[in-house]
C-alpha cells in the first residue's frame, strides 16, 4: 500500500509539475500587477481621503492583500513540490542544523511567549543531507507548533536529536493542544489546520525527508502536545 501511495503521488506530482511550470509565469505576472495596483490604491487613499473615510477602504484592501500573499505562497509551494531542485548532499553536523534553526526561530517564538530549546546526543552526531532543505523541514515543523500554541498564549518547543543504529532521530516536541482530528491526513496535499495555510507545507516536509531516504511522522506527546519525528539515515546509499 505504501508503494502504491508513493507511485500514485509521484504520478500526480509529475502531472502537476508540467501544468504548474507552464502556468507559473502567467499567474505570477497578474499577481504582481494586482499587488502594485493595491499598494497604489492604499497610497492614494491615505493622500486624498479623510482618516475615517480611508479606514473603510483600508479594511477590505488589507483582506485582498492577505489573499494575494496566500496565492503567491501557494504558487511557490506548488513549484517546490512539482520541480524540486537536486539535493546538495554532504556531511552535516546535526548540532549545527538545530542551532542554525534555533537562531532563526527563537526571536519569533519569544515574541509569542514560547521557549525554544535544542539538544543533541551525542553532540558530534553527523548525517549526510542537504543543509537548506533540512532547515526548511524543521522551520516548517516549528511554525506548525507555534500555530498550535498561539491560542494558549504560551508554551514550549524542544528540538531533540539522538543517534539510533545507522539513523538520526530528530524530534520537534511541543506542549500544545495535541494532534487535531484527522491528523493521519495532514501530510496529504491541501490538508491544513491553519486558517491561512496552503495545505502543502507538510507534504513538502514529507517529500524532502523521503528524498533523504527517511520518514516523518506525527505522534501524540505523552506529556501533552505533539511530537514530529524524523528518522533519517546518517549516510546515503
Amino acid at each position: 500500500r505504501e508503494l502504491e501511495r508513493k507511485n500514485a503521488e509521484s504520478a500526480a506530482l509529475a502531472a502537476m509539475g508540467t501544468l504548474t511550470t507552464g502556468l507559473a509565469h502567467e499567474i505570477r505576472n497578474p499577481l504582481n500587477a494586482a499587488r502594485l495596483q493595491l499598494e497604489l490604491l492604499q497610497r492614494r487613499t491615505n493622500r486624498y481621503m479623510k482618516a475615517a473615510e480611508a479606514e473603510h477602504i483600508k479594511q477590505p484592501a488589507s483582506i485582498v492583500s492577505e489573499e494575494l500573499t496566500r496565492l503567491s505562497s501557494l504558487l511557490d509551494d506548488f513549484l517546490q513540490l512539482a520541480r524540486p531542485r537536486e539535493l546538495e548532499i554532504r556531511p552535516l553536523s546535526v548540532q549545527d542544523i538545530l542551532n542554525s534553526v534555533r537562531r532563526l526561530e527563537e526571536p519569533v517564538a519569544n515574541n509569542e511567549n514560547v521557549s525554544l530549546t535544542c539538544s543533541v546526543v551525542p553532540d558530534d552526531l553527523m548525517l549526510h543531507g542537504d543543509m537548506d532543505k533540512l532547515k526548511q523541514v524543521l522551520i516548517n515543523l516549528i511554525d506548525n507548533s507555534l500555530s498550535a500554541l498561539r491560542p494558549l498564549g504560551r508554551g514550549s518547543i524542544r528540538m531533540e536529536a539522538r543517534a539510533q543504529a545507522r539513523e538520526a532521530i530528530i524530534e520537534v516536541i511541543d506542549d500544545g493542544p495535541g494532534l487535531p482530528e484527522g491528523a493521519a491526513k495532514v501530510f496529504q496535499p491541501f490538508v491544513s489546520g491553519k486558517q491561512m495555510g496552503t495545505g502543502l507545507g507538510l507534504t513538502i516536509v514529507r517529500r524532502i525527508i523521503e528524498r533523504h531516504g527517511g520518514e516523518v511522522t506525527l505522534l501524540p506527546n505523552p506529556e501533552g502536545g505533539t511530537v514530529a519525528r524524523i528518522i533519517i539515515p546518517t549516510r546515503q546509499g
